[in-house]
């Protein structure tokens, strides 16, 4: 599995209030970040619980831009904070992974914030 860069948008999240955490995934010398994938994208909540990324309209909400200034595109993802608690996000959680999944066991790349 290969790892990439990732960073959650807002760092902190109210389980309250905070309606969308965002994955940014950045594009490095070996990583494209445009060529993800979003329909097989999840975030894998305390490291296990797939949840898909948010929908906008019949597609996902997910952008590219050069969010770091760096020359290279990241890849923005969104996802519902509700899902996410639903999944078992909760206060403390250690664990968010985002991740490519080929299937239910493999995955082409991983990235942790």
């Amino acid at each position: 599995v290969r790892l990439a860069a990732m960073e959650a948008r807002p760092a902190r999240v109210s389980l309250a209030t905070t309606a969308v955490l965002n994955a940014v995934v950045y594009s490095s010398p070996s990583f494209d970040a445009t060529t993800v994938n979003v329909a097989n994208v999840r975030m894998l909540v305390n490291g296990f619980t797939p949840v898909e990324a948010a929908r906008r309209g019949t597609g996902y909400a997910t952008s590219v831009a050069d969010l770091n200034g760096d020359g290279r595109p990241v890849r923005q993802v969104a996802f519902a904070v509700a899902d996410l608690r639903a999944a078992g996000l909760a206060a403390g959680t250690p664990t968010l992974i985002l991740s490519d999944r080929l299937s239910a066991t493999a995955a082409r790349w991983e990235a942790f914030p």
